[in-house]
């Protein structure tokens, strides 16, 4: 169950994305991304106004991100 901290709205006051403490998973996550988990809320927030489009909520391209997966991990990681 997640326990919402933050409705991330855009510029047109639509709600795009949620970030909140995943209960089951001890962690905190972005609803709209199930890759990763993170270790705080400014973290998860932090990852999202890097890797998002604050107006639609899509993941920007991982490429222009400089983020790669990595192969047995959950998720995603930044590209040294």
């Amino acid at each position: 169950m997640l326990r919402v901290a933050r409705i991330l709205i855009n510029s047109k006051g639509r709600p795009i994305a949620l970030i909140g403490f995943d209960l089951d998973e001890n962690e905190w996550r972005i609803n709209i991304y199930d890759a990763c988990g993170f270790p705080s809320e400014q973290a998860a927030f932090e990852f999202w106004q890097g890797n998002f489009d604050p107006e639609t909520g899509m993941l920007l391209r991982a490429s222009d991100q400089g983020i790669k997966q990595t192969p047995g991990s959950r998720g995603l990681t930044k590209a040294a």
